[in-house]
């Protein structure tokens, strides 16, 4: 059932209407696997996929997870991305005009996958949110807002309730 819909989401995305989809299940019920053929159907169909895992022990991490999926490293050959990883680790203080760095940042993610988005359907799978950040949430929230008529499918993963 869950594959058949997330299979009618990438049918959507795929025709320029921004999807999402959180898959939420406990330990060891198939997220992941589910996960994982969704980004081989995704591929399989011409689509750039995007995909990550926000862990318990960078919980602290401001955008890991995101970070991680769409390769924002401070040495990346790709000038956006390389300044989006100086931007995250605080390398760069880039807030003249009055923004604080996080909201650069959010910006900054959202105009990667516009960007991503231009050139052909994305697929960014995000799993265990319920570790994620909440720069990283945020983030997430921004593009569900910003990227709805993109070709996109923003697909997450997470338990019902972690103890913190």
């Amino acid at each position: 059932m869950e594959a058949d819909s997330l299979a009618r989401c990438l049918d959507l995305a795929a025709e320029g209407t921004g999807q999402v989809a959180f898959v939420e299940g406990e330990a060891g019920i198939g997220k992941t696997r589910l996960v994982a053929e969704t980004v081989a159907a995704a591929e399989h169909r011409g689509f750039q996929a995007c995909q990550a895992r926000a862990e318990e022990l960078e919980r602290a991490r401001p955008f890991g997870a995101l970070a991680d999926a769409l390769g924002c490293e401070r040495r990346s050959v790709d000038p956006a991305r390389a300044a989006l990883g100086r931007l995250i680790t605080g390398e760069v203080d880039e807030t003249a005009d009055g923004a604080s760095p996080q909201f650069r940042a959010v910006e900054a993610f959202v105009e990667l996958l516009e960007r991503l988005t231009g050139a052909g359907p994305v697929l960014l799978a995000l799993e265990d949110l319920h570790w994620a950040d909440i720069s990283t949430l945020l983030t997430v929230r921004s593009m569900t807002r910003r990227l709805a008529q993109a070709p996109l499918l923003l697909l997450g993963t997470f338990r019902p309730a972690v103890p913190i």
